[in-house]
């Protein structure tokens, strides 16, 4: 395999060590390159092509990318490996200017999550993490060291302490150093590394009359010496995304204690850990002092697993990282079928809502007949049938980048659909203006489910609206192909003798949910009302419920996945909305409701009768409640009459007509 390493060289500190030692063991099996600054070639052996190179530049600037770009197509490795974010954020950038595409995998060295790591085709974690959950492709690799035979050091007689790590305030050497001022034995102190915090170091240990104890010794390329010879190992670092210096003292040092960081916290037993102040490591470290072989012994039983920790394991399982992104061709998880259309759904993720649920099901529907691909969000892969090809893709870029366009034009490149079904404004443009890198001019589609003004819709080839208030501010040309649904058996949930009531959608001002828990501080009967969605006015409904008393009432239940078997269950489904461009919520309720009323508003206002409406006051919806309690038998009977039309709002209905839509436009 051709493996090209990035790595921005400062100084030879956690992330250049891990990085350089893995190009040292991969170079004995594989083709490495190295792009790095010229500090970095020292530590090299003579198997890995070291080419100097400077990231200091901006990441957007096109020479630049340009450049680098030029030595990527010359190397052309299988796969880049980069150890930085702005590393990441370069070769990607420069892939607008690659004969290939090369995956990317890159290391989180850092503590903190940085949002570009996710630009990355995989995430390479040191430890397990909730912060892997923040990008699409991830595996978890512990760092590992080359074992070197150490050779001792002479030492006094006096217990010897080492600390090793930057020179810099998280790593806590100030720490060590007063504690060790309170200590009640004699000991001399070493403290190897460089860095910002040095002088300040120098000037505490001046100010505890410390300098014939402890020495600020600086880097040194034989620590493993040191920590051998040494009677302890102090490890006093505020966070660790790792901690390389632990690993060594698994190698090397007698006894090794440690603030509850990094690898530490996983591996150390609670004997040798302490929590992170002066006062605590005064009394570990005369504890240890007192207790010295019982310590020993204790640490001596984690030497049995140093091997987990050796560079040869950790370059098993960058390979075989490696080599799992490679295996899986983008193509051949594309089942090809000649013979049938291959159309492309493109959705903007943001919450699994109306348009979103309208997608999947069409997604969902079509691939039972046609070669369905959808352009989107990891995030949505639970609501897709298996026939539906996923491809994770993230819009939120600028739709007039040429890097993010060609990256899109590669893709449809890759997929040749037949037709492309766009569900939001930015997906059309981006689809629109990646055309300027493709060969083949393929046909959009674009479905407008909101009523705001959008004049970019007269790009697409073929627009459609879900209802007639919709088309009016659509190009001329426009269809209407109202929304449906996919059909699920629903179940009956247990409940209340109180008349059941249920609100649904997200909690926006424009969907009324303020409306139904006024109206419902109204009524004179007894009753349960559960209100299903999440939203920005969560806080401001609960308060209100909580005003009125309602809270052994009203409940605000959430997002649910099966809201089929709640409305089956309940006795009335209410629509306050002040606003719907469609209301797909109101063909659940025409499939599930045994009665449903709703305000003015969407497709309501089509099929609902008079009886079934009311206005979008409280007072209006608390009158309208009170005369369905008394005759409720009466209001079923009306809406009965809609529940009969209910295959109007199939899914496969909506779906036939879309392909006679796209049929239209590939004669």
């Amino acid at each position: 395999m051709r493996i090209l390493q990035t790595l921005t060289f400062n100084k030879l500190a956690g992330a250049e060590k891990l990085c350089i030692d893995l190009c040292n063991s991969l170079s004995k099996e594989h083709e490495v390159y190295l792009l790095a600054n010229s500090g970095a070639k020292k530590y090299l052996n003579k198997d890995v092509k070291f080419i100097e190179f400077s990231f200091k530049d901006s990441r957007y600037n096109p020479f630049f990318l340009y450049k680098i770009a030029k030595l990527i197509n010359k190397i052309n490795p299988d796969i880049i490996h980069s150890h930085s974010v702005k590393e990441v954020e370069i070769i990607h950038n420069a892939r607008f200017f690659l004969n290939r595409i090369v995956k990317i995998v890159v290391t989180k060295h850092m503590v903190k999550f940085k949002k570009r790591l996710k630009i990355a085709d995989l995430c390479v974690f040191l430890l397990e993490s909730d912060d892997r959950n923040l990008v699409k492709n991830s595996t978890v690799i512990e760092n590992g060291i080359p074992y070197i035979l150490p050779n001792p050091v002479k030492k006094s007689d006096k217990f010897s302490i080492i600390s090793e790590g930057r020179l810099s305030k998280p790593k806590g050497h100030h720490i060590i150093i007063k504690a060790l001022s309170k200590v009640n034995f004699d000991y001399e102190l070493s403290i190897f590394g460089d860095g910002e915090y040095k002088d300040e170091l120098q000037k505490l240990i001046d100010e505890l009359n410390l300098n014939d104890k402890i020495k600020i010794v600086g880097f040194v390329d034989n620590i493993q010496d040191y920590l051998a010879s040494a009677d302890l190992q102090i490890i006093a670092s505020e966070f660790e995304s790792y901690c390389l210096a632990a690993i060594d003292g698994i190698y090397y040092s007698k006894l090794m204690i440690s603030t509850p960081v990094g690898v530490c916290a996983n591996v150390l037993p609670p004997e040798l850990l302490y929590q992170n102040s002066v006062e605590n490591l005064t009394e570990k470290l005369n504890e240890v002092y007192e207790n010295y072989d019982k310590f020993r012994e204790i640490f001596s039983k984690l030497k049995p697993i140093k091997d987990r920790f050796g560079v040869e394991k950790m370059s098993e399982k960058y390979i075989q990282a490696y080599t799992n992104l490679l295996s899986p061709n983008l193509a051949s998880n594309f089942k090809s079928d000649k013979n049938r259309m291959k159309i492309l759904h493109t959705l903007h993720w943001v919450q699994f809502a109306g348009t979103e649920k309208v997608c999947v099901d069409l997604c969902n529907q079509m691939s039972k007949n046609y070669e369905v691909f959808l352009l989107s969000s990891q995030n949505i892969s639970p609501y897709l049938e298996k026939d539906v090809n996923l491809v994770d893709f993230d819009f939120e870029h600028n739709r007039y980048n040429p890097l993010f366009l060609y990256k899109i034009a590669k893709i449809l490149s890759k997929i040749k659909p037949d037709i492309i079904h766009c569900h939001n404004t930015k997906e059309l443009e981006a689809m629109h203006h990646a055309r300027i890198f493709m060969k083949q001019k393929i046909p959009i589609i674009a479905t407008k489910h909101t009523l705001r003004v959008k004049k970019n819709y007269k790009l697409a080839n073929l627009c459609v609206a879900i209802l007639e208030d919709t088309k009016e501010i659509l190009p001329p040309n426009s269809l209407i192909i109202k929304n449906g649904m996919a059909y699920k058996e629903p179940k009956k949930l247990p409940r209340s003798d109180k008349f059941y009531i249920i609100s649904s959608g997200r909690l926006a001002d424009m969907k009324g949910m303020d409306i139904v828990i006024n109206a419902l501080a109204l009524v004179d009967f007894d009753f349960e009302c559960h209100i299903f969605g999440q939203g920005e006015k969560k806080d401001e409904l609960n308060a209100l419920i909580n005003s009125l008393n309602l809270s052994k009432k009203v409940y605000l239940k959430g997002f649910v996945d099966n809201i089929n078997d709640y409305l089956f269950s309940s006795d009335v489904q209410i629509i306050a909305s002040r606003f719907e461009p469609y209301g797909l919520v109101a063909i659940d309720g025409v499939y599930y409701s045994p009665l449903m009323i709703s305000t003015n508003t969407g497709i309501c206002s089509q099929i609902l009768p008079r009886e079934l409406i009311f206005d979008t006051s409280p007072e209006s919806l608390a009158l309208k409640l009170t005369e369905i309690y008394e005759n409720y038998d009466k209001f079923k009977e009306i809406f009965s009459k809609v529940k009969s039309k209910k295959d109007e709002f199939s899914i496969k209905n909506m779906a036939q007509k879309y392909i006679k839509a796209y049929e239209s436009l590939l004669k």
